[in-house]
């Protein structure tokens, strides 16, 4: 386990966000039996350093975080991106790379930034936002949030969800054109 990415061993293969290991970092190894490891690194400079990852995050990184390995969602395509809420706070998201991507899920490490993150035995939701726009919530199996948990779902399913709020799209593609289209949303259903 790393700073937002894990792998783990299924059946003797690795899987995961995980591919190498970077100098200046740290990680976590979770083990069932003792272990021999090395890693060899023989650049002088050994002190630590703060290295800036290419992916944009819109959630902070906590010291606190579980793994949430999902072998298949219904209807993912690769480049969909599959976020973890708890108490309706993002917590984590990847883009979806194929079976067992690995979704990072922070907790609260009692800092203020991460007050309302997961806590032990809670269990975050999951949505997914397609590459059109479209967002939908995920049902399944999940298991409760752990620190350092390496946590397997083998399989979620769409839900298609309600706006939250009431919205009215711009005329398209002008109201002077002899047709156009009006896009809205309501958050409930309406039985025409």
């Amino acid at each position: 386990i790393g700073e937002g990415v894990a792998s783990t061993n299924l059946n003797g293969f690795w899987v995961g966000s995980l591919t190498d290991f970077h100098p200046n970092k740290g990680y976590w190894f979770k083990v069932t039996e003792n272990l021999d490891f090395q890693y060899e690194y023989t650049d002088a400079e050994l002190s630590r350093q703060l290295l800036t990852d290419d992916v944009e995050k819109t959630y902070i990184q906590s010291t606190q975080q579980a793994f949430y390995f999902i072998e298949d969602i219904e209807n993912i395509e690769v480049g969909d991106k599959v976020s973890a809420y708890c108490n309706d706070i993002l917590v984590g998201s990847r883009m979806w790379t194929g079976p067992f991507t690995d979704i990072p899920t922070m907790g609260n490490d009692s800092s203020d930034l991460t007050k309302d993150y997961c806590t032990e035995n809670s269990m975050p939701t999951f949505r997914v936002e397609k590459q059109n726009g479209e967002m939908y919530a995920l049902s399944g199996d999940i298991p409760l949030w752990e620190s350092n948990g390496l946590l397997m779902v083998q399989y979620m399913r769409m839900i298609e969800t309600l706006p939250e709020t009431y919205r009215l799209a711009s005329a398209y593609p002008n109201p002077f054109n002899p047709t156009t289209m009006i896009s809205f949303e309501l958050p409930e259903l309406l039985c025409v």
